[in-house]
């Protein structure tokens, strides 16, 4: 009997070990597919960043100021043949004849040489601007 259970206990105290191998075993595996999923992940990122880098090289490369459009154009020409014409002329009447909105007129005001115009508030209404043509000195 002694020598059955000196032959058993060998059995009994290898099948911990086993199952802490077999343990081992599957976190190296799920850590396996942990790797593979990071570096897929890693993968993707660099893509982003190099779609990235080229979106800055080309913003970069087409200049910072957006050219100006053909409406932007003849809307800046009527501006001029209504100044020409009628004179300092308030900025509500300019987007009256033009048919434009007022944030419109702000972004055709940004485009406007300024060396060309005058902009001021009309006396005795500070909240009014009136756009005017300066003198032009040959």
């Amino acid at each position: 009997m002694i020598d059955a259970m000196a032959g058993a206990a060998p059995f009994f105290s290898l099948q911990p070990l086993q199952d802490h191998i077999s343990s081992l075993e599957s976190i190296i595996a799920l850590q396996g597919e942990r790797i593979a999923a990071l570096e897929a992940t890693a993968s993707h990122h660099e893509e982003n960043l190099l779609i990235q880098l080229q979106l800055i090289k080309q913003l970069r490369e087409s200049g910072r100021k957006p050219s100006i459009g053909t409406k932007t154009i003849a809307r800046i020409a009527k501006i001029d043949e209504i100044l020409k014409s009628r004179g300092p002329t308030t900025l509500k009447e300019l987007e009256r004849t033009l048919g434009i909105d007022r944030a419109t007129m702000t972004r055709l005001l940004g485009k406007l040489d300024m060396r060309r115009y005058d902009l001021h508030s009309r006396p005795g209404d500070e909240r009014e601007k009136v756009l005017r043509l300066k003198a032009q000195i040959r």
